[in-house]
């Protein structure tokens, strides 16, 4: 019998090509090629093995390009507004943003208007509905970075979807540029993902309220809060930073020891604001501009609006419409203010893209990237799988997402994994942190933003260089309605953080309540200015005629 291949009737066919290896087609079953080809083919198969396990888990490749060939295009994810007129908009403004770039962020990448990979997320997204965004959109595109500028201000629904949709982009490893009008109710979603934060977050708005209370040395208050999304962030924002201001160790605050008298969750104002009838207390609030509206509504009818309250509010409380107040807000009322219009949400357009921009060109000039690819592979390996968590009204993981994998099956390969967020996302995240850019490089009108000239950012992704309106509750001189009027600014940068003007207290007061400080605190006013001049008039005056009175007297004593 001898071996099959030894058998003049069983012949092998002729060599078929696979890529660039020879491989044999056999007959049948029994018939085999010689030893030799058996180990040509056992080197192919292990060869290809190693490739795909290299591609499933996302390990770094050369991208280096070879001179004449066409790069490739870096794509970039994008939340686009429902609104179709409005999407043109945003489209106009993406095509402005690429401009000064030229088309291309190096050798490496093509950068153009197709690189921006746009998608309409619902209002209030399901999280499958943001599943599925990232399995049939951006993970088959490799996009390396999602640009979501959002001017939400509901502070509802909607935040708790924003805080799904950023839980989930850090899992994946996918660093999210973000200008987030809402963001006050993002703060643990940011911090468990790679968030860049371009609008001020709540640390900047704590931060501004207690500088407030600094200048006027009310270092006693109340902090009143809603259920509105992200309130036990605000309260815990306040203890971290009441804590830098009495620790002698942190130079970042004068040394200052503020008393919190009580931290109070309003669910019903009539019974919970009593708690603090008894005290002439300064009140630091959260909520929305509607519950405001029965807060402070039920707080003058108890009397705790007069002259001896100060209520400072937050940005939820004013919104993106200064000249838009309830009638129950009571005149006197101060409070933090930065603009979430729809003009800024599309100059927030431009400043984002450029961000991204100039983040891959310092990561890309980087010598020890020249072999990381910024076109991440999805991960592929299923028998690996954790449930995703899902995150409450608190931003805390309390329940697995439902549906894991990009098709609802577990059985599927290339399907959401435990293998943790991708390296490279986290690298360029890491670059994305360490930018400095100048102004007139990323806003179009760098010019209307005060004194900081560069762009920066903390640790934790938000942004160092804030600046925010101080805003006085008065009553309006053309309509006698009540509107926010700006009354001076904090920067998070400089000696000098506050500069305020004259207010109107409360009560139509023009005096602060009691423990007003020294007058060295306090920025002169014009009135005060003026006051002063006249001042140094007088003495000048007074000392001439006084000289002359002298002068007069002597001569007489010697002329007798």
């Amino acid at each position: 019998m001898g071996w099959p291949w030894q058998q003049k009737k069983e012949v092998l066919q002729p060599p078929t090509r696979l890529g660039r290896q020879r491989v044999w087609s056999l007959p049948c079953q029994r018939c085999r090629p010689p030893m030799q080809d058996l180990y040509l083919i056992l080197l192919v198969s292990l060869f290809l093995l190693l490739l795909a396990s290299h591609t499933c888990t996302g390990t770094e490749t050369d991208t280096t390009t070879t001179p004449g060939t066409p790069k490739p295009t870096i794509n970039v994810g994008i939340i686009m507004p429902q609104s179709r007129i409005r999407t043109r908009a945003f489209q106009n403004k993406i095509r402005g943003a690429i401009r000064p770039f030229d088309g291309d962020l190096g050798d490496r990448y093509e950068f153009s208007y197709t690189s921006f990979i746009q998608v309409r997320m619902p209002h209030t997204p399901t999280p499958k509905s943001i599943l599925d965004i990232f399995c049939h959109t951006f993970l088959p595109q490799k996009v390396s970075a999602i640009i979501y500028p959002s001017m939400d201000k509901t502070f509802g629904p909607n935040t708790i979807s924003s805080q799904n949709f950023l839980q989930l982009a850090g899992y994946l490893g996918i660093p999210v540029i973000a200008w987030n009008a809402d963001n006050s109710g993002l703060e643990q979603a940011s911090k468990s993902g790679l968030v860049i934060q371009m609008a001020p977050s709540i640390h900047h708005q704590v931060a501004a309220m207690l500088s407030i209370l600094e200048r006027y040395e009310w270092h006693a208050f109340t902090i009143v809060t809603s259920m509105i999304a992200g309130h036990t962030d605000f309260v815990q924002t306040i203890r971290d930073q009441v804590h830098q201001y009495g620790d002698p160790q942190d130079t970042s605050k004068p040394n200052v020891k503020f008393t919190i008298i009580d931290s109070l969750l309003v669910t019903d104002p009539a019974e919970d604001l009593h708690k603090i009838s008894s005290s002439e207390a300064r009140i630091l609030l959260y909520c929305t501009k509607d519950e405001a509206m029965s807060i402070m509504k039920k707080a003058d009818e108890m009397q705790l609006t007069g002259k001896n309250f100060v209520w400072i509010v937050t940005q939820s409380v004013i919104g993106a419409d200064p000249n838009n107040v309830p009638k129950d807000l009571p005149v006197g009322m101060l409070g933090v203010h930065f603009e979430t219009n729809s003009g800024a949400h599309m100059r927030a357009i431009g400043s984002t893209i450029r961000v991204f921009a100039y983040g891959v060109k310092k990561f890309l000039n980087d010598p020890t990237n020249e072999h990381i690819s910024l076109q991440p592979e999805m991960p592929c390996n299923v028998n690996t799988m954790r449930p995703l968590p899902e995150l409450s009204s608190e931003g805390n993981a309390t329940r697995p997402w439902p549906e894991l994998t990009c098709d609802g099956n577990a059985t599927r390969t290339c399907a959401l994994n435990a293998m943790g967020p991708s390296p490279i996302g986290n690298k360029f995240y890491r670059v994305l942190k360490s930018l400095t850019i100048p102004y007139d490089q990323v806003y179009d009108d760098s010019g209307k933003v005060g004194q900081t000239k560069t762009l920066e950012f903390l640790g934790d992704g938000t942004r160092k260089d804030v600046q925010l309106k101080i805003m006085n509750l008065r009553k309006s001189r053309s309509t006698l309605d009540n509107l926010w009027e700006e009354i001076g600014t904090w920067s998070s940068l400089g000696p000098d953080k506050v500069y305020i003007n004259e207010i109107v207290w409360p009560g139509d007061q023009h005096d602060p309540p009691p423990a007003v400080p020294e007058k060295s605190h306090l920025k002169p006013s014009m009135r005060s200015t003026a006051t002063k001049d006249h001042g140094m008039i007088f003495f000048v005056v007074g000392v001439m005629i006084l000289s002359v009175t002298a002068i007069m007297y002597g001569s007489f004593v010697i002329s007798n």
